[in-house]
């Protein structure tokens, strides 16, 4: 026997260690919350305008007063690459060649002529005429391989610091003829990965490169590869995650933390994940420092060469103090990816032709920095707009970057001032992130971008799926919270749920995504919407919104005493009642046994921080992004087998040594878990033992009257959400830290009364398994219903209190349901002190269901906050009562006391597991809205050939009733619906 114990663990361990490396060898990092801790900086008190940025970091091309053009479009992509090499060698000394590479050029070409009175010349003949008219700038030539095309982004960086060009090695025959074969590298065979690629080309030539710039561009692009030649500018092609592979991510990381601060990045990054990649690579150059600037356009050393260009946008005469606000819907569409050039000097041209353009009052998202490398194109849409468009700066000024992970954000914000004001921009959009849900900004960065300094009257954020927050006011200027589109009729369902359950005014920024955006559809949208709505430009929109607030008399005095009323109160005081009903009914009663008391605190505190750390994993898996989920599935598989692992090994080793193992693991692995996410495994492996021990071995919450009850854990659960939902998001870490140290301490103290305790119960199986299924199940998605609106406090706060005059704060709601959940149990321990018993069944499902209508008609009738209070806490005790009836009813298990301990047999560890796995696909739906789900799934399959799905086009209520929160329970009703009424019917029988 001890042979097999010393062989499973050393199994175990091995099993247990494998499994915690394999997510080495992924990229995904969870919740990546570290930013600058700015420590109340006022950040913007030396924001003058960076002048000087510009001038030192762009190249100074000399501006043209005559081009010589050859269209590009009908040669293959080895003589592009030649010809565009070219320019770049040529252009650097004296900006004389432009190549057609798209309609598009051809179009700024002509404006180049029109607005700046640059004549051209259209070249005939052969690629082979334009390289004998530049030969004498030609040094020599750089080989690519053309069997491993990464190496042409290695080419031209060389080529730019030799004064060559980049050619395919069957073009070399062709250049001879006149006149040029000296080859000066040769990178043909001689690499076989990226990584050893660009490690190469930095070890030995990055002493030669600019450190004003670099460059991330796909080998497949032949153009802009004149910008990178003419600034010697270092150029790679490396994956930025999350599921890349990990020496490229490594590389690029190493690259980016070689170049200073506050530069630009040129191009885009590559990942597996496709668009999903953004997230992860923009976030690693933010951290670096750095800003993505995507401008790899064509002919960009001939563009950037245009200077002192006034740029002027066409104001709408407004006057504000005649206006009149009512009882309506204000709205601001506004288009993304503005910080895009080369969406801007493309696709947005193909929509300027709209015949509806400037039918619709909107805004647009453009690239300040094109002040410097493209003032032609702010030029022409400038001069070129109707009254009714608006054009503001992209995310996030300056350049794309996540402003609160930018250690460098004072200087970035100092030259995003500098270019907002000559590219006469005062409204921007910011991002802190990507996917469903994004790091919360700091008050010292929006303080920051609103100052006096900034002169900027309008801030928009997110690319949020709904508001996550109220619009709100910093420093007198209007931050506007996003409703992200991305179809036609996903704008008018979302607009018509706002409308049912908005209470006067309501401002509505609508972020339009830019790659199926038209102006024909926007005017669709609005002849649709009626007179409820009013459509504004962001500068109009802005000006309402900070006249509306301004007519609320002390707004943020009226917030602190509904925080303070709404808030701490309701906590503070059920907090005390619920300290004395404890100290009354248990401790009191039971000073006679003070060790036993000792111990059963113990016990509660050791589980109370399993179930937080349990929680808080869960919560940290969703927040930083979507892709995050592969961890959750790691996380999910651990938590799973140590629920069914446990009995094994309370059979091999005894209820005692394993429980010691599994309290010691769980420490290590949240320690584990805080240095590295990577290390997640371990941390479910050791909560799903642990949480099959603490369904087994639980007491009632505060030894009331019955004590022994196993409900304990369901009070455990509910105090667990409470108190994540009363620290903000980005204090989990140190959340998450205090629970390691106190569970840590927990242990400590109270491991040898616990282990001694647990010895004296005997477990034995009474159920079937077709009992413990259906009751595992309807009780997990009974806890996902009771902790749901805990982990998605935001939601109810948009969509209870919007446009009301008396909201709570974003924290005095937090508050507040944390009170209302504690009430919920204090209710449920009076009722069984005082005797007090819901006997009928019938009762309790009438209840029940009325707690779960009122939760979600709460949106569409709800004044007030009384009315939320009361509806809420009925939805609360509805939940804890029919919980508290199963686990009084059904004995899935019988407790008795014997002085050895005998293992549960089959049953409750699946029990567990159903539990588990069932609360975990309810808080799935939670962060991840229905109709994202149904709409991208739609998307998939279009991607695979399914075009016919690709294309539905739901019905505006569909939005509707997917966007009033309460209503994504229905995802999971189709695949649980049958065990449902099985179960409601099951209570009558």
């Amino acid at each position: 026997m001890n042979y097999q114990k010393v062989l499973f663990y050393i199994i175990f361990v091995f099993g247990l260690v494998i499994a915690t490396i394999l997510p080495f060898f992924l990229s995904i990092s969870i919740a990546d919350y570290s930013h600058e801790n700015w420590n109340n900086r006022n950040l913007a008190s030396n924001i003058t305008g960076d002048s000087l940025y510009y001038n030192n970091t762009y190249f100074n091309f000399k501006s043209p007063k005559h081009l010589n053009v050859f269209d590009v479009r009908t040669n293959n992509y080895n003589i592009q690459v030649l010809l565009t090499t070219l320019q770049g060698l040529v252009n650097r000394k004296n900006v004389s060649l432009f190549l057609i590479y798209r309609e598009s050029d051809l179009f700024w070409l002509k404006q180049l002529k029109k607005l700046h009175n640059v004549s051209y010349t259209i070249l005939n003949g052969t690629f082979l005429d334009v390289i004998s008219l530049y030969n004498n700038s030609i040094e020599g030539l750089v080989i690519y391989d053309r069997n491993f095309l990464a190496t042409v982004n290695v080419a031209t960086f060389i080529a730019g610091i030799n004064n060559c060009i980049v050619i395919d090695n069957t073009l070399i025959s062709n250049l001879s003829t006149i006149g040029i074969h000296n080859i000066k590298y040769d990178l043909r065979e001689q690499f076989y990965s990226n990584v050893d690629l660009y490690s190469w080309a930095w070890k030995n030539f990055n002493q030669f490169a600019t450190k004003k710039m670099v460059c991330s561009l796909d080998p497949t692009k032949p153009y802009f590869r004149d910008y990178i030649v003419a600034t010697k500018m270092f150029t790679f092609y490396l994956q930025g995650g999350p599921l890349g592979s990990i020496e490229e991510i490594n590389l690029l990381k190493y690259i980016l933390s070689q170049y200073p601060n506050n530069i630009p990045v040129f191009g885009w990054f590559t990942d597996p994940a496709g668009p999903l990649g953004e997230y992860e690579s923009v976030k690693i150059l933010s951290k670096l420092g750095k800003y993505s600037l995507c401008a790899a356009i064509p002919d960009l050393t001939v563009f950037s060469s245009i200077k002192n260009v006034s740029l002027k946008q066409k104001y709408n005469a407004f006057n504000l103090s005649d206006y009149k606000i009512e009882d309506k819907v204000y709205i601001t569409f506004i288009v993304s990816d503005g910080d895009n050039v080369n969406y801007c000097s493309d696709k947005l041209l193909e929509y300027w032709n709209d015949p509806n353009r400037g039918a619709v009052p909107i805004g647009i998202t453009l690239e300040p920095a094109m002040f410097k490398i493209f003032p032609t194109s702010l030029e022409f849409y400038y001069q070129n707009a109707t009254n009714n468009e608006y054009f503001i700066a992209g995310p996030s000024g300056a350049g794309y970057c996540y402003v609160d992970l930018n250690p460098a954000f004072p200087q970035f914000l100092n030259q995003s001032k500098y270019a907002m004001t000559m590219a006469d921009m005062h409204q921007v959009w910011l991002l802190n992130g990507y996917e469903s849900y994004q790091l919360k900004y700091s008050s010292n960065v929006i303080n920051a971008y609103s100052s006096n300094n900034l002169n900027i009257t309008g801030i928009y954020l997110n690319y949020h799926d709904f508001p996550a927050e109220l619009n709100y006011l910093s420093n007198n200027i209007p931050v506007f919270q996003s409703i992200f589109v991305e179809r036609e009729n996903e704008i008018l369902g979302k607009l018509q749920s706002i409308n049912l359950v908005r209470h006067g005014p309501t401002f509505i920024f609508i972020g339009y995504w830019a790659w199926d955006f038209s102006f024909t559809k926007i005017k669709n949208v609005v002849n649709q919407l009626g007179d409820d709505f009013v459509i504004l430009r962001p500068d109009q929109f802005s000006k309402i919104y900070l006249k509306y607030r301004s007519s609320l008399n002390n707004r943020s005095m009226n917030e602190l005493i509904t925080f303070i009323i709404y808030g701490i109160i309701p906590l503070i005081s059920v907090a005390s009642g619920l300290v004395l009903f404890w100290y009354f009914y248990s401790f009191k009663k039971k000073i006679e046994d003070i060790k036993e008391i000792k111990m059963d605190i113990l016990n509660k505190l050791i589980f109370f921080s399993v179930d937080t750390q349990f929680l808080l994993i869960i919560r940290m898996c969703f927040y930083s992004t979507i892709l995050n989920l592969f961890y959750f599935l790691i996380f999910m598989i651990g938590l799973t087998i140590g629920i069914y692992l446990k009995k094994y090994l309370d059979r091999l080793f005894g209820n005692k040594v394993n429980l010691i193992n599994a309290l010691i693991l769980f420490v290590i692995g949240g320690i584990l878990f805080y240095f590295s996410p990577k290390l997640i495994f371990c941390s479910g492996i050791s909560i799903g033992i642990l949480l099959n021990h603490q369904i087994q071995f639980n007491s009632s919450g505060f030894n009331g009257k019955n004590h022994g009850k196993i409900k304990s854990f369901i009070y455990s659960i509910v105090f667990a959400s409470a108190l994540i939902l009363l620290f903000p998001i980005e204090y989990y870490p140190y959340l998450f830290l205090i629970l390691i140290i106190l569970s840590f301490l927990f242990i400590i103290l109270g491991i040898k009364s616990f282990i001694k305790y647990q010895d004296k119960v005997i477990l034995t199986q009474v159920d079937n398994i077709k009992n413990w299924y259906f009751k595992g199940v309807f009780l997990g998605l009974l806890l996902f219903l009771l902790i749901s609106p805990t982990f998605a406090p935001q939601r109810l706060f948009y969509y209870l209190f919007w446009g009301t005059e008396n909201f709570p704060t974003n924290l005095s709601l937090s508050f507040l349901l944390s009170a209302l959940y504690l009430v919920g149990i204090l209710i449920l321990e009076l009722l069984e002190i005082y005797d007090i018993k819901i006997k009928n069944k019938k009762y309790l499902i009438i209840i029940f269901v009325i707690g779960i209508i009122l939760y979600i008609l709460m949106p569409l009738i709800a004044n007030g906050i009384l009315f939320f209070v009361l509806s809420f806490s009925i939805f609360i005790i509805g939940i804890l009562l029919i919980i508290d009836y199963f686990f009084n009813n059904f004995k899935f298990i019988r407790i008795g006391v014997s002085n050895n301990f005998i293992a549960e047999k089959k049953g409750l560890s699946g029990f567990t597991a159903q539990l588990s796995f069932w609360l975990m696909i309810g808080l799935f739906l939670i962060f991840v809205p229905p109709s994202i789900i149904i709409a991208d799934t739609q998307d998939i399959f279009a991607t695979i050939g399914i075009s016919s799905i690709g294309q539905i086009t739901w019905p505006s209520y569909f939005w509707a009733f997917f966007y009033i929160p309460p209503i994504q329970y229905i995802l999971i009703i189709p695949t649980t619906i049958g065990i449902l009424i099985y179960g409601i019917i099951s209570l009558f029988i």
